[in-house]
């Protein structure tokens, strides 16, 4: 085996002596392995069952090769396994099966170094021994064997006796893929044989299924008995009253009997004895083994229970309970009565199901069912209903009083007690019940009181599917209509005023989507204010009364006439609510008659009121009025901190402490008195307990008590250091603080960094109490560039500790560092981070900030790309004094360090000497204080590069990915002028683009020209677009062509291009809906997670026990989503293999997601492929093949 020199004699030896080679056998087999020999030399080596050696040191061997692919490549390693197996097979055939990792068979398939033959074999064996058999194992199979029976023969053949269990699972697929998938029927002449030992082994593994063992006189009996046309009653009886003795080898010996059935009576029987036995187990176990197969019990089991003698009324709960829609309409019209009497005695959410088939079938018979009902008032099916709805409330007795209509509206809000209530969470299954049962009986009565009950239980995803059209979930389709229908039924049962409110705000919160809260919010704002002008004052006693979110619809609908309205609008000015302030904020904003009432507040007791007044003064002030003597005398009375950093501002005072006329407003000396005053410093002593780092003052006239004149760099004291934390963790919060910055300024920074990073350490070591956040916007703002690691790592570990919310207020305070690789750290937190509560906080702080340059959040993305301090020459000097030394970046986005060599003309009067290995520690002829900043700048610059190449590489495959394009300036300005950015378009090929249609393709120079794929001059067009070209948009000839250009310029691309694998979508796949291309893979549920992960994919919606059956990735650039569905797994994860199912496409936004959130991309909402775009088409599969395959 090649490249394995250094262990190869000790591993060879363990493996020979493993397999008790004899002398000669071990020569064969060293000189097989080496490559010096073909497969003839094996012959010489005898056969011996190795199913009994420990597998371990062979499959170690195996998965250090698949290791090795990655670093190889895939063909020698493909080599080296195959010489191995080869080996196994030759010593022990399929008996070797145990040693050899699944994945080899995957990697492998059939090649010129292995036949399907002996792989179809070894494989089998191995499929027969898995413990949680289903239909992909044996698709596995199948697909090795080329789905051809005679490879499924010929492999057979070579398994030994004793080796039943993959004798029998060979067979059936034997006879399954010659007969089954062709539809050739009955079975040949030739092959009656081998359809009698598939027989003879289903007889036996159904013994052992029930009896544990068989012996001769018992199998004969048994085989005999299941040969005819009806199972004797000495069997039926004692079978029925034996379950089996696992449910694997009831997988096992049912399954594989099941897919042949129709081709042998005894194969049939034992399907029938098995499902008499235990026919609920037996059904999941031919669902589980057919599923996807062309005997999938969900398309061919229409009328099983006239096939296998089971019972009808049975095997429909089953069907039903599975959802499997083709049963029941197949048992609907063949076997009607029974239908009707399963529908009455299952659980309302089958019965609603089953009526809906009803409905969809036979109208007819659906009218009489509906008839029947109501003449009897419902009663039996409501009496489900409330039993359904009830189960889990503590509230048992009074819910279903009021639910049956047996107490008042009153009585029930005086019985019902809320605080027993232990989830407020849920609404869709309970929504889902009452519609189908409306949609059946047209019951509005119950309906109404239905409404009522499910808002006392706090069931907001109930009311959010209640006001959509047609009840049915899709994102945008809120109807006006039907929100106004709402409150009017609540309305009919007693609902108050002030419930409606509160309703109305729990809604809000179940809405996810922004356009559709702004949509709610104006209907609900439209609904009240009509309400306003018949009911005045109890409209405006519920306002007043009402949460925040009713106290913001009654500020809203109050100010549609603010003359009228005014005493009721300034009644909002002590309002606690930080929404509905800023609400009244920029309504007093707009009404400049109101000015004494304003000022009025200035005298207000209430600081809220005060705060309001100046806000508003300020805005007035700007459009020319002068409240400065106002503000001024405020000032002079002012006691509250934030309230005179506010004054301070309308006055013009600077950050430097002087007003707009340079006098000094505050001096520091009073501003550290102001924010100590009332002993505010004791809510700092849990970090006081050990002293700090020294920090000194670097600049200044005024001088603090006990600062001597003439001396510099004193240090400053303590209560200095604590007026500017009380900044932070006083009134004023988390966010920048000016007076903060203004005291900061006369503090030596890098001194105060260490400071405040203690300060983070010792909150990190009290165990970061939330009520002590404003340490993190203190550590961020001041704490320098290593508090950003730090801050960074406790992002990704607090989400996995059950900490979001925490992890959010630190992204925020990451935002508001001054320094720019903060806010790129941010930006790939937004672009990809495992939990979405995380990612929402960056994308919000980013989305604001570029809001305030008037950007998108691209082209900030663009524009925080740092430089890192190299110039258009990708060229940074490093000065030792004594030595300088000039670091480049090459286009392989690596650093490369030269001694600077003094010359006149060139950049630093320096050009390039000697290449070193590294940059040098100073030495003692260096200058001290330049050598130590140069060599330290040095390393944080190598820190900082590894941050922003691997960001920048994730950014440009997402572009690559989305398609998406740059103006020709913009394109200019982030690749040309940016030398971080510079050398990764020079790695790239590039695209112009009309319409989203590539026009030419071209590169960047390294001398800054371009040029085409012909190698000819391009000349960049003033105006365009501009975009990375994927190789889905290229031709044969013109991708070999930029391959040898780039390898003649010996560039190696920064990431996968024009090597990216590509995916065209077949004709069939563009009429579906669904990407089944790795329909039953299999993969153990933590890779699969992982994977997509890293890959920028999220969880979906998780549901009922914490579970979610989904994974998806929006890409809001190109408006595309995509959803994974598999068979499940749960938050944590089970660590076991898990089926894939489908991928379906959707338009970005249209799926709502959350915990207990049912919305998926179904035929309503998933695209057909042929509307995907063939670039986002190939990335996708491309992805999903990396975490799948």
């Amino acid at each position: 085996m090649t490249n394995q020199k250094e262990s190869r004699p000790d591993k060879w030896m363990e493996l020979f002596s493993l397999l008790e080679l004899s002398v000669e056998e071990q020569k064969a087999a060293e000189a097989y392995l080496d490559g010096k020999e073909g497969i003839q030399v094996l012959e010489g080596i005898s056969f011996r069952d190795i199913s009994g050696i420990d597998p371990k040191p062979v499959k170690q061997m195996f998965n250090g090769l698949i290791r090795k692919k990655e670093k190889a490549g895939l063909q020698p390693v493909k080599a080296d396994m195959a010489r191995l197996f080869q080996l196994l097979f030759a010593r022990g055939k399929a008996t070797c099966h145990a040693m050899i990792p699944i994945e080899i068979f995957r990697i492998l398939q059939p090649t010129e170094w292995v036949d399907p033959v002996k792989m179809t074999a070894t494989h089998g064996v191995s499929v027969a021994m898995v413990s949680e058999l289903y239909s992909y194992w044996l698709n596995s199979v199948l697909e090795l064997a080329g789905n051809d029976p005679k490879i499924i023969e010929r492999a057979f053949a070579l398994l030994e006796d004793s080796e039943m269990e993959g004798r029998f699972l060979l067979l059936a697929l034997y006879f399954y893929s010659k007969y089954q998938k062709t539809g050739k029927l009955p079975v040949e002449q030739e092959d009656l044989l081998m359809l009698s030992v598939y027989e003879e082994l289903a007889v036996v593994f159904f013994g052992k299924l029930y009896f544990g063992s068989v012996d001769q006189v018992l199998f004969e009996e048994l085989s005999q008995a299941l040969s005819s046309g009806e199972i004797p009653k000495r069997f039926a009886p004692f079978i029925g009253a034996k379950q089996p003795l696992s449910v694997a080898l009831l997988r096992f010996a049912l399954g594989l009997s099941y897919i042949n059935y129709n081709l042998s009576k005894k194969l049939e029987n034992i399907v029938r004895l098995c499902l008499m036995a235990n026919l609920g187990g037996g059904l999941e176990a031919l669902y589980i083994m057919s599923r996807g197969t062309c005997m999938d019990i969900c398309i061919k089991g229409g009328s099983y229970d006239t096939i296998f003698g089971i019972d009808s009324e049975e095997y429909l709960t089953w069907a039903v309970m599975g959802d499997h829609k083709n049963i029941l309409r197949k048992q609907l019209k063949e076997n009607t009565e029974c239908y009707i009497r399963v529908m009455d005695t299952v659980a309302v959410a089958q019965s609603n199901k089953m009526m809906g088939i009803v409905k969809e079938q036979e109208p007819q018979l659906f009218k009489k069912i509906v008839e029947k009902q109501q003449r009897s008032g419902n009663s039996s099916e409501r009496e489900k209903l409330i039993g359904e709805l009830t189960k889990a409330d503590p509230n048992l007795l009074t819910a279903r009083a009021w639910l049956r209509g047996e107490i008042s509206f009153e009585k029930f809000c005086e019985d019902y007690d809320r605080d027993k209530l232990k989830s407020f969470y849920g609404g869709y299954y309970e929504w889902g019940l009452l519609a189908g049962y409306f949609d059946n009986f047209m019951d509005k009565e119950f309906f109404r009181r239905v409404e009522v009950y499910m808002f006392f239980r706090g069931l907001s995803t109930f009311f959010v599917w209640r006001i959509r059209k047609d009840g049915k979930w899709s994102v945008g389709n809120l109807e006006i209509a039907r929100i106004r229908e709402m409150f009017a039924e609540l309305e009919m049962e007693g609902f108050l005023l002030s419930m409606q409110l509160s309703l109305a705000g729990m809604i809000s919160d179940g809405l996810y989507n922004g356009d559709e809260q702004t949509m709610f919010r104006d209907s609900v704002e439209e609904y009240f204010s009509d309400i306003l002008l018949n009911r005045r004052e109890e409209m405006i006693s519920a306002f007043a009364g009402a949460d925040a979110f009713g106290r913001g619809i009654g500020l809203s609908v109050l100010s549609r006439d603010q003359k009228l309205n005014k005493k009721e609008i300034l009644r909002y000015s002590q309002d606690g609510s930080k929404a509905v302030k800023q609400q009244l904020y920029e309504i007093l904003c707009s009404q400049r008659g109101w000015e004494y009432e304003v000022k009025e507040f200035l005298s207000s007791k209430k600081a809220a009121q005060r705060e309001l007044a100046i806000r508003v003064l300020s805005e007035w002030q700007k459009s020319g009025a002068d409240y400065g003597e106002v503000f001024a005398r405020a000032m002079e009375k002012e006691k509250n901190v934030k309230i005179r950093e506010l004054l301070g501002n309308a006055l013009g005072i600077k950050d430097d402490g002087k007003d707009s006329s340079g006098r000094d407003a505050l001096s520091r000396e009073e501003l550290v008195k102001l924010l100590h005053k009332g002993g505010k410093k004791r809510s700092l002593s849990w970090a006081y307990e050990v002293p700090f780092s020294a920090v000194h003052m670097v600049a200044g006239d005024v001088l603090l008590p006990g600062q001597a004149k003439g001396k510099e760099a004193v240090a400053a004291d303590e209560e200095y250091l604590q007026a500017i934390l009380l900044c932070y963790c006083g009134a004023d919060g988390c966010g920048v603080s000016k007076n903060a910055a203004y005291l900061a300024k006369y503090l030596n920074s890098a001194e105060f960094a260490v400071y405040v990073n203690e300060l983070f350490d010792r909150w990190m070591d009290a165990g970061a109490e939330a009520k002590k956040r404003w340490v993190l916007y203190a550590a961020a703002i001041h704490g320098g560039s290593d508090i950003i690691e730090k801050l960074y790592r406790q992002i990704k570990e607090w989400p996995q500790r059950g900490r979001g919310a925490i992890a959010c207020e630190a992204v925020k305070a990451l935002s508001l560092s001054p320094l720019p690789q903060a806010l790129l750290i941010v930006d790939g937190i937004a672009r990809k981070f495992k939990f979405k509560q995380v990612r929402a906080a960056a994308g919000e702080a980013l989305s604001f900030a570029a809001s305030q340059l008037g950007i998108t959040r691209e082209e900030l993305a663009d524009r925080i790309v740092p430089d890192l301090g190299f110039d258009g020459n990708m060229e940074r000097l490093f000065d030792y004094g004594e030595r300088k030394f000039v670091v480049t970046i090459t286009t392989a986005l690596e650093i490369e360090i030269f001694e600077g060599v003094e010359a006149d003309k060139s950049p630093h009067n320096l050009t390039r000497g000697k290449k070193l290995k590294s940059l040098p520690a100073p030495g003692k002829r260096d200058d001290e204080v330049k050598a130590a900043a140069a060599y330290g700048e040095f390393k944080q610059m190598k820190k900082q590069m590894k941050t922003t190449v691997a960001s920048q590489k994730q950014r440009l495959e997402l572009a690559l990915s989305t398609a998406r394009e740059w103006e020709v300036e913009a394109w200019k300005l982030l690749f040309v002028k940016n030398p971080i950015m510079h050398q990764f378009a020079i790695g790239l090929i590039w695209g112009m683009y009309e319409e989203g249609r590539l026009t030419k393709s071209f590169r960047y120079m390294e001398d800054g020209s371009f040029n085409t794929e012909e190698g000819d001059e391009f000349f960049l067009p003033a105006q365009g677009k501009i975009g990375l070209v994927h190789p889905v948009e290229l031709d044969g000839q013109s991708k070999m062509a930029w391959k040898e250009q780039l390898a003649d310029y010996e560039i190696v691309q920064p990431f996968e291009q024009l090597d990216r694998a590509v995916f065209a979508m077949t004709e069939e796949e563009a009429g579906t809906q669904e990407l089944t291309r790795f329909q039953d893979k299999t993969v153990n549920d933590m890779v699969l997670g992982s994977r997509l992960f890293v890959l920028g994919w999220y969880r979906g919606s998780v549901q009922d026990a914490g579970g979610f059956d989904t994974y998806y990735r929006e890409d809001k650039e190109i408006g595309l989503g995509v959803e994974l569905h598999f068979s499940g797994s749960f938050v944590g994860y089970s660590n076991e293999d898990v089926t894939v199912y489908d991928a379906r496409f959707y338009k970005a936004g249209t799926i709502a997601r959350g915990s207990y959130v049912y919305d998926e991309a179904d035929k309503d909402k998933a695209l057909f492929l042929r509307e995907v775009p063939a670039r986002y088409f190939s990335e996708i599969v491309w992805q999903l093949g990396k975490a799948i395959v």
